[in-house]
Protein backbone atom coordinates (compact mmCIF):
# COMPACT_ATOMS: atom_id res chain seq x y z
CA UNK A 1 0.00 0.00 0.00
CA UNK A 2 1.26 3.24 -0.93
CA UNK A 3 2.09 5.12 1.97
CA UNK A 4 0.76 9.27 1.88
CA UNK A 5 3.07 12.14 2.23
CA UNK A 6 2.15 13.83 5.43
CA UNK A 7 3.99 17.03 4.84
CA UNK A 8 3.02 19.89 1.96
CA UNK A 9 4.25 22.94 1.46
CA UNK A 10 2.65 26.27 -0.42
CA UNK A 11 3.87 28.84 -2.10
CA UNK A 12 2.69 32.66 -0.93
CA UNK A 13 1.64 33.55 -4.37
CA UNK A 14 -0.73 30.99 -4.30
CA UNK A 15 -1.88 31.81 -0.88
CA UNK A 16 -2.55 35.07 -2.03
CA UNK A 17 -4.48 33.85 -5.32
CA UNK A 18 -6.09 31.51 -2.84
CA UNK A 19 -7.12 34.21 -0.37
CA UNK A 20 -8.13 36.80 -3.11
CA UNK A 21 -10.45 34.28 -4.78
CA UNK A 22 -12.33 33.35 -1.51
CA UNK A 23 -12.85 36.77 -0.48
CA UNK A 24 -14.05 37.37 -3.90
CA UNK A 25 -16.67 35.41 -3.90
CA UNK A 26 -17.66 35.85 -0.09
CA UNK A 27 -20.56 35.19 1.58
CA UNK A 28 -20.69 32.10 -1.32
CA UNK A 29 -17.76 29.27 -1.21
CA UNK A 30 -15.34 29.29 -3.15
CA UNK A 31 -13.93 25.86 -4.74
CA UNK A 32 -11.06 25.55 -7.53
CA UNK A 33 -8.20 23.04 -7.66
CA UNK A 34 -5.11 22.83 -6.93
CA UNK A 35 -1.36 22.01 -8.72
CA UNK A 36 2.31 21.50 -8.24
CA UNK A 37 4.91 22.55 -10.63
CA UNK A 38 6.36 19.26 -11.47
CA UNK A 39 5.89 15.64 -10.28
CA UNK A 40 6.22 14.12 -7.37
CA UNK A 41 6.30 17.82 -5.63
CA UNK A 42 5.01 18.65 -2.27
CA UNK A 43 4.98 22.10 -2.69
CA UNK A 44 1.57 23.56 -4.28
CA UNK A 45 2.06 26.08 -6.50
CA UNK A 46 -1.05 26.69 -8.72
CA UNK A 47 -4.26 27.62 -8.93
CA UNK A 48 -6.24 25.93 -11.23
CA UNK A 49 -9.49 27.86 -12.58
CA UNK A 50 -12.17 25.21 -13.65
CA UNK A 51 -15.86 25.14 -14.36
CA UNK A 52 -17.72 25.52 -10.97
CA UNK A 53 -20.63 26.63 -8.84
CA UNK A 54 -20.45 28.66 -5.70
CA UNK A 55 -23.32 28.81 -3.22
CA UNK A 56 -23.84 30.27 0.38
CA UNK A 57 -23.89 26.56 1.80
CA UNK A 58 -21.67 24.23 -0.55
CA UNK A 59 -19.36 24.77 -3.43
CA UNK A 60 -18.88 21.77 -6.61
CA UNK A 61 -16.98 21.52 -9.74
CA UNK A 62 -18.07 19.50 -12.40
CA UNK A 63 -15.13 16.34 -12.36
CA UNK A 64 -15.79 15.53 -16.04
CA UNK A 65 -14.46 19.06 -16.97
CA UNK A 66 -11.02 18.81 -14.72
CA UNK A 67 -8.33 17.97 -17.27
CA UNK A 68 -6.77 15.25 -17.09
CA UNK A 69 -3.40 16.47 -15.77
CA UNK A 70 -1.31 14.24 -13.01
CA UNK A 71 -0.14 17.67 -12.01
CA UNK A 72 -3.19 18.80 -10.56
CA UNK A 73 -3.35 17.57 -6.93
CA UNK A 74 -6.78 18.15 -5.90
CA UNK A 75 -8.60 20.41 -4.12
CA UNK A 76 -9.46 24.44 -2.31
CA UNK A 77 -12.62 25.53 -1.06
CA UNK A 78 -13.48 27.99 1.26
CA UNK A 79 -15.93 27.76 4.02
CA UNK A 80 -17.65 31.69 4.71
CA UNK A 81 -16.96 31.28 8.50
CA UNK A 82 -14.42 30.35 10.08
CA UNK A 83 -14.52 27.04 10.67
CA UNK A 84 -12.12 25.13 8.28
CA UNK A 85 -13.42 21.76 9.34
CA UNK A 86 -14.23 19.50 6.84
CA UNK A 87 -18.01 18.58 7.10
CA UNK A 88 -19.04 14.86 6.20
CA UNK A 89 -19.99 16.32 2.51
CA UNK A 90 -16.42 17.49 2.45
CA UNK A 91 -14.89 14.51 3.76
CA UNK A 92 -17.05 12.38 1.06
CA UNK A 93 -15.50 14.65 -1.58
CA UNK A 94 -11.98 14.15 -0.93
CA UNK A 95 -12.07 10.21 0.00
CA UNK A 96 -13.10 9.85 -4.24
CA UNK A 97 -10.21 12.12 -5.48
CA UNK A 98 -6.77 13.40 -4.95
CA UNK A 99 -4.31 13.62 -2.75
CA UNK A 100 -4.52 17.02 -0.50
CA UNK A 101 -7.70 19.40 -0.30
CA UNK A 102 -7.77 22.39 1.63
CA UNK A 103 -9.84 24.38 3.59
CA UNK A 104 -9.55 28.36 3.45
CA UNK A 105 -11.85 29.61 6.73
CA UNK A 106 -12.88 33.21 6.98
CA UNK A 107 -11.28 36.02 7.27
CA UNK A 108 -9.31 34.17 4.93
CA UNK A 109 -5.46 34.07 5.14
CA UNK A 110 -2.73 31.25 5.56
CA UNK A 111 -3.66 31.24 9.37
CA UNK A 112 -7.01 30.00 8.10
CA UNK A 113 -6.28 27.43 5.96
CA UNK A 114 -6.41 23.90 6.86
CA UNK A 115 -4.68 21.06 4.70
CA UNK A 116 -6.58 17.54 5.13
CA UNK A 117 -5.63 14.47 3.22
CA UNK A 118 -7.86 12.05 1.08
CA UNK A 119 -8.79 10.36 4.46
CA UNK A 120 -9.94 13.44 5.43
CA UNK A 121 -7.25 13.77 8.53
CA UNK A 122 -4.97 17.12 8.99
CA UNK A 123 -2.13 17.39 6.84
CA UNK A 124 1.01 19.96 8.14
CA UNK A 125 1.40 22.63 5.60
CA UNK A 126 4.01 25.10 5.53
CA UNK A 127 4.52 28.38 3.32
CA UNK A 128 7.45 28.51 0.86
CA UNK A 129 8.61 32.05 -0.08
Amino acid sequence: MKKLFEEWSITSSLVRAICNSARSTYPDEFISMLGVAEKGSHTLSELVIVPAEFGKTHSSVRTDLIPFDPLIVWSIHSHPNENARPSSADRNFFSRMGEIHIIAGYPYSFETLRAYSSNGKPVSLAIKG
